[in-house]
């Protein structure tokens, strides 16, 4: 085992390039290969179907999400008592964000920004794990509240992967996790002392 993290300590910045030139590549084949079902024309007649305001608006709303993208950082580093500059934490963010969103891999993508940004401002590797985790937790959270709201909301079936679920069943869904995460808010409000999973 010492002699493997030691070989791979000596050839890190060879199996960096090389994991970067295996995601641009497999990035580049799926652009391709969803490009293909694309036509030029058809791209014409959509975008003169939008209006200006529309386009506007759109470009408002999507700074407007990056923007609340980066307070997850913020809150990460408050959490972890780091204190860096925003402009540190909203680069981390956006580019990690930016990555994991265009390229998938989320952790491999994203946490590798995050970790070339946090590392260049001075943070050691387990803080950059907890500001990876709390952001990567708060972001999740947060999505599976909005879905469960929309299927509380929401009074019809809902259809999936052709499957239909019963309304009944999908509330139930909902409820019970939105249960869980008000139940793990409280309790991570209430326990006074850091959270330790697996030593960290």
């Amino acid at each position: 085992m010492t002699l493997l993290l030691q070989w791979l300590r000596r050839h890190k910045l060879v199996l960096q390039v090389i994991c970067v030139l295996v995601l641009a590549i497999l990035s580049f084949t799926s652009l391709r290969l969803l490009l293909a079902e694309v036509h030029l024309h058809d791209v014409r007649h959509a975008l003169r179907a939008i209006s200006p305001w529309q386009i506007g608006a759109a470009c408002i709303f999507t700074a407007a999400s990056y923007f609340a993208l980066t307070l997850y950082d913020v809150m990460a580093l408050k959490a972890i008592g780091k204190r860096l500059p925003y402009r540190t934490a909203a680069l981390a963010s956006f580019t990690s964000y930016t990555f994991s969103h265009n390229f998938g891999f989320a952790l491999l993508t994203g946490g590798s920004a995050r970790y070339t940004i946090y590392s260049a401002a001075g943070l050691g590797s387990a803080d950059i794990v907890r500001v990876i985790a709390f952001a990567s937790a708060a972001f999740w959270g947060g999505v599976f509240a909005l879905l469960s709201i929309a299927l509380l909301v929401n009074g019809g079936p809902i259809a999936l992967a052709g499957l239909s679920i019963a309304p009944w069943i999908a509330k139930g869904l909902a409820a019970a996790v939105l249960a869980m995460l008000v139940g793990g808010v409280i309790f991570l409000s209430r326990l006074g002392r850091p959270l330790h999973i697996f030593q960290w």
